[in-house]
Order: structure tokens, then C-alpha cells, then sequence
């Protein structure tokens, strides 16, 4: 059933997120069970999250999650998978994975922390797995486990997050509960059936702070990366913790700039919003130590509502050759990663590589992709953005690589390369001097 003032998205076989649309909330035809409504239930949630998803990932630094495990009478025993009992050492070492991983999203300005104090015992719920199985929201499991942890004298208030873990229900008569994590976005309160994985609990965590999923769009036309006939691929992103992606010891799988922003992590400073040609120098965004006062993401305007996020992503090897292009659509917060190969079916080969271009010509927009530049936490790459639709009269840029350089100030030399983007017709002129302008080239054109 769904009810006017909730959107509840079914997205297969692995989660199911749940958001408050705009406006009042009214879901008086959404009661469970027990009787009572899921607004109750939607509202505590918010309570736990705090007033507002943004500022406190950016007020409060210092985030926790409570683990409340339970179980059954007819399920009885310790949450478990299929390597054994999911024991307090397994939650506080998952635990740090996604600490860890927070961290180096964050550029440091968040600490999630998860210790053994913040595990309970496993406490008995008053129902049995198969009543609390037989809705697919696990409606009236929410409210038992709180009310099982404070009789604990564990206070979830005292929690940014709240983890429920139970072993899985998959084998439960009428179970209805098919996925392995769900959390509500913007909420504190995610559950986990059967696992409590590092990516799993990342992911879930990524929607607590107000993500939605990282997607792929998938063109019918596959000439046109941006085909409006094409589908989205939900989990389609390879590369991001928010799409299809496990966790790896290098933290690969790092938000994109689009959400980094949502988040505030990743601040005005690093992106440039672009709508006039020009030539820039792309750093990669997916370091920990990233210097925040660098150009790390590019985005271009679509309409009132969705943009382009032009990125280079330099964890992954198959990604060091190129950018990828994110498209965030507007007010859903979704976002969708473009497959810039043409003709292909990789879903890892989707960078825009050296030489290449792509073209919207609806938005009169050329992206073309120059040479990757240094390593390690100063790789960058070379990007020019085109407008074919610019009113005024653009001159043409020249950028110079290499531009510092040592010698003797009688008979020194020094070679200079040059770049030009665009070719209007005119000559570009070109001058320059030393540092302190004792020595000095004629102007001349290219």
C-alpha cells in the first residue's frame, strides 16, 4: 500500500529505501499490525536523525551508530551468516572499515565511530520472525527493537545511527523481507538481514546521510550516451559505494562529487561551475588529503534542475585516462553515470579518455579530454569545454604547460609549449617575460 504523503521505492532484490515527500505527511491509511501508523514510526526516525541531514554532517563531526542485534522466538540465537555468528568483534572490525572509509570521503571532516559499548547483547523480540516477516517495511520491528535496547539501557537519542541486525529471514513461511540492507534516507535507522558487511553498512549509512542511489544510464541508442529513450540501471555505477560497488582496502568506491556536495564534504571551493568555453586542469577528487581549494569537480548546468559533474577519478587504474561524467537529476537527488564508450557493454569501461570527446547538442556543449597530468595525490588532467551556442565573441585560449622555468638570464633558453582551445578564425598572440622583466619574446600569432 502506498499512501499519499510517503514515496516508497522497490528497488530489487536488495534494499528498499523509504523518504517524506515535500509538504505534510499523511499516511493515515499506512497502519500495521499492531495499529500503530508508520508516521509514528517515519517521524521517531527523524527524530533520531536529527532536524537536518546537511548540517549536521557538517556541525556535528562525530557520528556514532548503535548495533542493537535481536532475534526470535522462532528464530532463536545470535544474528548469523553464513561464516557463523555476527559477534561483537565482527560488527566493531566492520565498524571501522566504514570509519575508515567515512573518513577518507569526508576529507577528514567526519569521524564515524562504532565501539564495542555501542553493540547489545541480543535481545528477544515479543513477536516471532514470521509476524514481523510478513510486511516488507518490517513495520512493527522498529519500534520492538527500540523499545528492546532502552529496557537494555542503551538510548538510541544518543546515536546519529541506529543498526538493527537479525540473522536472515530468507527461509521465515510468508516472508516478505527481500533485501539485505535497507535504511531510510535522510533517517538514522537502517537494518540488516543476515549480514553486517563493510559495503552493505557503508551503503546503508550513505542513505542515512540523505543518498540515493549511484545509477547508470543505459542508452538505447548506443551512439548517444544521453539517448532520452535510454533506461536507468539502478546500482549501475561500478565505481561508487552508493551504486554497485563492495568496499576495498584503497576505498575505491568513493561518493561522487554531485553527493559529496549534497553532503557538503565537498565544498564550493574545489567546483567550478561552468556555462562558457574554457580550458581547466581537473584534479582527482578521490583522495583523502585532497587539497580542497583545487578545481576537483566541474559542473555544468542543464536546466533549473539537473546538471553535468565532469570528475577524474583516480583510485581505479581503468579510470586514469580519462574523466567521468555524472548527470544529477534535479530534486531526486538521483544520480546517473554516463556511459561514454560508445557501443559498449563493460559497465567499468565508461570513461571519456585522452583525445576523446562528447557532445550535448541540445545544450551546445563539447567536453573534450586532454592528457592526465603527475600521480598520487596530485594527479590531474587536462578537460576544455566548448559552447557552440555563446552569444559572444570567444577568443581563443592559450594555456601553457610547464611555465616556470630556471636558466641563466644571458643566453639562457627555455622551451615553452603551447596550447590553444578553439579555432575561431583569429590569431591568438602570445607574449611573455621573465619574472623580472629583463628578457622578453616578440609577440607572434598561432
Amino acid at each position: 500500500m502506498i499512501c499519499s504523503g510517503l514515496w516508497l521505492v522497490f528497488l530489487g532484490l536488495m534494499e528498499i529505501t523509504v523518504a517524506e515527500s515535500p509538504g505534510e505527511f499523511d499516511c493515515a491509511c499506512c497502519v500495521h499490525p499492531d495499529g500503530q501508523q508508520l508516521q509514528t514510526l517515519v517521524q521517531r526516525d527523524r527524530i533520531l536523525s536529527g532536524s537536518s541531514v546537511r548540517k549536521a554532517s557538517v556541525i556535528d563531526p562525530d557520528v556514532r551508530m548503535l548495533v542493537i542485534r535481536i532475534d526470535f522466538s522462532d528464530m532463536p540465537g545470535a544474528p548469523h551468516d553464513v561464516s557463523g555468528e555476527i559477534d561483537t568483534r565482527r560488527i566493531v572490525d566492520a565498524g571501522a572499515n566504514v570509519g575508515d572509509f567515512i573518513d577518507q570521503v569526508s576529507y577528514g571532516q567526519v569521524s564515524f565511530a562504532l565501539d564495542s559499548e555501542d553493540v547489545t547483547p541480543v535481545l528477544r523480540l515479543p513477536e516471532t520472525a514470521e509476524h514481523y516477516a510478513a510486511s516488507p517495511l518490517l513495520i512493527s520491528l522498529m519500534p520492538a527493537a527500540y523499545r528492546a535496547a532502552e529496557d537494555a539501557g542503551y538510548d538510541p537519542l544518543n546515536y546519529r545511527f541506529i543498526a538493527i541486525l537479525f540473522s536472515s529471514l530468507a527461509e521465515v513461511p510468508g516472508n516478505q523481507v527481500r533485501y539485505r540492507g535497507w535504511a531510510y534516507v535522510g533517517g538514522a535507522t537502517s537494518w540488516y538481514n543476515g549480514t553486517f558487511e563493510s559495503g552493505i553498512v557503508a551503503h546503508e549509512v550513505g542513505h542515512s546521510l540523505g543518498l540515493q542511489h549511484s545509477n547508470r544510464w543505459q542508452p538505447a541508442d548506443s551512439s548517444n550516451p544521453i539517448d532520452p529513450k535510454g533506461t536507468s540501471i539502478e546500482y549501475g555505477d561500478h565505481f561508487d559505494i552508493m551504486g554497485n560497488s563492495s568496499m576495498d582496502e584503497s576505498r575505491s568506491n568513493h561518493f561522487n562529487p554531485a553527493h559529496l556536495h549534497q553532503l557538503s564534504w565537498l565544498p564550493t571551493s574545489a567546483i567550478r561551475t561552468v556555462r562558457s568555453s574554457g580550458l581547466f586542469l581537473l584534479h582527482r577528487f578521490d583522495s583523502r588529503d585532497a587539497d580542497l581549494e583545487r578545481l576537483m569537480a566541474i559542473e555544468v548546468p542543464i536546466d533549473e534542475t539537473r546538471s553535468y559533474w565532469i570528475n577524474y577519478r583516480y583510485k581505479h587504474a581503468r579510470l586514469r585516462d580519462g574523466v567521468t561524467v555524472v548527470r544529477s537529476e534535479g530534486s531526486s537527488q538521483r544520480t546517473h553515470l554516463l556511459d561514454l564508450v560508445p557501443g559498449g557493454t563493460n559497465p567499468q569501461d565508461v570513461a571519456l579518455t585522452t583525445g576523446r570527446s562528447f557532445a550535448d547538442p541540445e545544450l551546445g556543449m563539447v567536453l573534450t579530454v586532454g592528457s592526465p597530468r603527475s600521480s598520487g595525490d596530485n594527479a590531474h588532467i587536462e578537460v576544455a569545454l566548448s559552447f557552440t551556442n555563446e552569444t559572444q565573441v570567444v577568443p581563443a585560449i592559450v594555456s601553457m604547460r610547464n611555465a616556470s622555468h630556471f636558466v641563466q638570464e644571458n643566453a639562457g633558453r627555455a622551451s615553452l609549449t603551447l596550447m590553444r582551445d578553439r579555432s575561431n578564425g583569429e590569431s591568438a598572440h602570445v607574449q611573455w617575460n621573465t619574472i623580472v622583466e629583463t628578457a622578453s619574446a616578440e609577440d607572434f600569432q598561432m
